[in-house]
């Protein structure tokens, strides 16, 4: 995958499929929704909580 400078990754849900991100030049931001994170309410459903951060050279996310 090629991301160009303004370029975006649209979302993305599929709960078998991993990622590797490693950051060869520029820098960036991320940005994603995190169900294991958000807390759960007595009904039992399900919150996201946004999980966001800095890319830079030599990052990797997986």
């Amino acid at each position: 995958m090629n991301i160009n400078q303004g370029g975006m990754l649209l979302p993305v849900y599929c709960t078998r499929t991993t990622w590797f991100v490693m950051i060869v030049e520029g820098n960036g931001r991320f940005e994603m929704a995190c169900r294991h994170l958000g807390s759960q309410s007595q009904r039992r459903r399900h919150h996201y909580q946004k999980v966001q951060g800095s890319l830079s050279v030599g990052d990797v996310m997986i």
